[in-house]
């Protein structure tokens, strides 16, 4: 994450390294106002909602709070850009890496470079919020989401590509670069 820092100096010190970690999902204080935020319901709703999440998990033995499926995601997160009143106004920029994503990589056998490749694309999500381009999100129209993300999403990969292959960067040699293709795909 330094190095990433270093290497996007202009764009990079404020940025936070988070993980997830399917365990939050057994701790009510996290998740309540998560529930509230992303469902929209009040407090008794989201404290029914969790403990119905919960039941199900604790009910299943192949289950279980660290199952990878809860955390198989990395995003990169930013209150650049949201309007005044936004519940995501405040937040700080960070990326958070799931430990789902890590074992599912590793489980691939691309667990040794693709981490790295995942953790450059969402940096340079940061990137790309400091160079405005999710500044005008909300204007864009539902039907042209798609190709909007799709735009975002492949310049992400291209600019952690480059930061992965770039001699001050993660210096990849081209088998790591063949990984991080394969996780990239």
């Amino acid at each position: 994450h330094k190095d990433a820092q270093r290497f996007w100096d202009r764009y990079s010190p404020s940025i936070l390294l988070q993980g997830m970690h399917g365990a939050y999902l057994a701790d009510d204080a996290k998740m309540q106002p998560v529930v509230q935020l992303l469902l929209g319901v009040d407090e008794a709703t989201a404290a029914a909602i969790i403990d119905y999440v919960k039941s199900v998990i604790e009910a299943d033995a192949g289950l279980g709070y660290d199952n990878a499926l809860f955390t198989l995601n990395a995003f990169a997160a930013s209150g650049r850009g949201e309007p005044e009143g936004s519940p995501f106004h405040d937040i700080p920029n960070k990326i958070v890496m799931g430990d789902g994503i890590s074992e599912a990589l590793a489980d691939l056998g691309l667990g040794t470079n693709a981490p790295d490749f995942v953790h450059a694309h969402e940096f340079s999500h940061h990137v790309q919020y400091d160079l405005g381009l999710y500044d005008h999100i909300y204007e864009i129209a539902p039907e042209d989401l798609p190709e909007a993300t799709r735009r975002t999403e492949l310049m992400a990969d291209a600019f952690g590509a480059y930061y992965c292959a770039h001699a001050r960067g993660a210096a990849f040699q081209a088998k790591r670069i063949v990984e991080a293709f394969t996780a990239s795909y």
